[in-house]
């Protein structure tokens, strides 16, 4: 689709996307759908921002609650590409953040 026919929310949705990710990462993305994915905002980087560096960067937090546990229940859901990305079962089944006493929180077993 050309640009005059996507809602601006879509626009801001992948530059808030790139933001994070990265021109690589999206343009590498892109590429394993048969698209591209060109930009000319000077703001945005080539390298993905780790969601760590994302966190801290807000206003208010001091420290991470729930420490690396946290951030790779993060970095599982949010894989950027489908192929590489965990299930929900898997995400359940490996996160110490779902389980209790070995047992997931989420899941019946």
């Amino acid at each position: 689709p050309n640009i005059h026919s996507q809602s601006n929310c879509d626009m801001d949705a992948l530059v808030e996307l790139t933001a994070i990710y990265g021109i690589d990462e999206m343009e590498r993305i892109a590429r394993s759908f048969g698209r591209t994915f060109e930009t000319n905002i000077p703001t945005l980087k080539a390298a993905t921002v780790s969601w760590e560096q994302l966190i801290m960067r807000m206003d208010g937090v001091d420290a991470l609650v729930g420490g690396r546990d946290v951030l790779d229940l993060l970095e599982w859901c949010m894989i950027m590409d489908p192929k590489k990305r965990l299930s929900a079962t898997d995400i359940l089944s490996r996160s110490p953040v779902l389980q209790q006493d070995g047992r997931s929180l989420l899941l019946k077993k």
